[in-house]
């Protein structure tokens, strides 16, 4: 089975005042369809400049990523958000929600995004929030929510992507 994504000697630097910071180096990582990958590591080590640069969200300065056997590294700004948008789901450790929404908003907005109309995107939007147990919350403004109900409207929004 061919990978969903590959990185090839994949690497990532910082730069400020003249200073040089490795932030990746020399990574070569294969992810597969339905498979459950958990990186570790310690503090400053390189994960989230790793889950950073898989999303999409940082760019890397060197080797390739192959999305679908594609090579990533001729992608501009807009097959990057085409990329963000339609394939990559990501839950944050601050949570990505809008909180001055209500929860069942926030819901309904990623699901707009993704090109559903507002009225499947209603109905989608109730049953995701039931499963993870925000429904009850649903007219809530995000930021009056719990750590623990931020995350799970966190995980709501990345289940509301074709991702």
């Amino acid at each position: 089975m061919q990978p969903v994504l590959s990185l090839e000697n994949l690497s990532k630097y910082y730069t400020s005042t003249g200073n040089v910071v490795v932030g990746l180096s020399n990574v070569t990582l294969r992810f597969r369809r339905g498979e459950f990958v958990a990186i570790t590591g310690e503090s400053g080590s390189g994960k989230s400049t790793l889950a950073h640069v898989i999303c999409g969200i940082l760019p890397y300065e060197s080797g390739e990523m192959y999305f679908n056997g594609k090579p990533t590294s001729h992608f501009d700004s807009a097959d990057w958000e085409h990329y963000r948008r339609d394939h990559i789901s990501f839950i944050s450790q601050n949570y990505g929600i809008l909180p001055g929404a209500t929860v069942m908003a926030n819901v309904v907005t990623a699901l707009r995004l993704s090109g559903m109309d507002k009225k499947e995107a209603k109905s989608a939007a109730q049953d995701i929030l039931q499963q993870v147990e925000l429904w009850e919350l649903r007219r809530r403004r995000a930021a009056k929510l719990s750590s623990g109900q931020k995350q799970r409207l966190s995980i709501a929004r990345a289940l509301a992507k074709p991702a």
